[in-house]
């Protein structure tokens, strides 16, 4: 672990004392948690160090792993990760990650709110999609982001629903924002669309998506075993904010890939997250990982107990089975 003395790992730290310890080093070493939220947290920082012309890495690691086992040279950011050998701590289990890791870089580079191309530039898009990622409503939470992005052009609100594609059906067979009979369908999607007069599987005006938006939210909400929490979650991937510029076609859309990346392919994830590309990969890892997601839930078996719920699934490779309760 580095001995910088300007570092910190409280998480509570404030942003222009954690941008004071990152500018004073000579070598950041960036370790976030495989989810959306710590991507696009470790992407922040990245591209903020890159602009303030400091060498840094990013990896991402599984839970349990130990963070400083890679190398002891540089300051250390766990980012959601165990933040115990850690010269500084973004953690992932208050608020987003990503929003408070937007505060430290916007700190960093000194030009908060800019979004022109520069490599000085922190982008609020990625804070937002990390946000929405971890789990959190950004009208809610971030207002301030919301309206710098709105304000810059980068984001805007629009009927329809939150995918990181234009095709409905290639979106919606493979979104895990929710959870409706025909998730991990295409045939069913495709079906499901076809009752929709005029509507194609790429819907450009604002009648067409609303049909869309309103024909997900009655096949969520309208299926006999519809929760309440089913219900109110389907509400995050209608009338989503479009990202024109960005490099998938909705904020929400954008989470969902992060989330998946995150998992399926860190390095696509972290290409992704640096701004250098990798849009391509990164879709084939999200079907990828929607598609075990939505094929675990339908094999799944389920069973209540005294005061648990247990969800039992097979574990891919192994041939066993995993209980997760809640």
């Amino acid at each position: 672990m580095s001995s910088q003395p300007d570092a910190t790992a409280d998480a509570n730290a404030p942003a222009e004392s954690v941008a004071a310890a990152l500018s004073s080093a000579a070598f950041v070493r960036i370790v976030a948690r495989a989810d959306g939220d710590a991507l696009a947290a470790a992407g922040l920082l990245a591209r903020a160090l890159r602009g303030v012309d400091i060498p840094f890495q990013v990896r991402v690691t599984s839970l349990g792993t130990d963070v400083s086992a890679a190398s002891d040279d540089g300051l250390l950011v766990a980012v959601g990760s165990d933040p115990s050998e850690a010269d500084v701590a973004i953690d992932a289990d208050g608020p987003a990650a990503s929003r408070r890791a937007y505060d430290v870089a916007t700190t960093l580079v000194g030009e908060p709110g800019r979004i022109s191309g520069s490599n000085r530039d922190v982008d609020p898009v990625l804070a937002l999609a990390g946000t929405v990622a971890a789990g959190e409503h950004p009208d809610s939470v971030a207002t301030s982001l919301v309206q710098a992005a709105t304000d810059a052009g980068a984001i805007e609100r629009r009927a329809g629903v939150a995918i990181p594609v234009d095709d409905a059906v290639d979106g919606l067979t493979h979104s895990t924002l929710i959870r409706a009979p025909f998730s991990g369908d295409e045939d069913a999607v495709r079906a499901e669309l076809s009752s929709i007069t005029d509507t194609d599987a790429r819907p450009q005006d604002e009648e067409s998506r609303r049909s869309l938006a309103s024909l997900v939210a009655l096949a969520v909400v309208g299926d006999d075993e519809t929760t309440a929490h089913g219900a109110t979650a389907v509400e995050r991937l209608l009338r989503p904010y479009a990202t024109p510029d960005g490099p998938m076609a909705t904020l929400g859309g954008f989470a969902d890939a992060l989330n998946a990346v995150a998992v399926e392919r860190p390095g696509v994830g972290v290409a992704l997250a640096l701004g250098h590309g990798g849009r391509s990969a990164a879709l084939d890892a999200w079907r990828t990982h929607a598609t075990a997601v939505h094929r675990a839930v339908d094999t799944a078996h389920t069973g209540r107990y005294d005061g648990v719920f247990v969800v039992r699934g097979g574990v891919s490779g192994d041939g066993g089975d995993r209980d997760d309760g809640g």
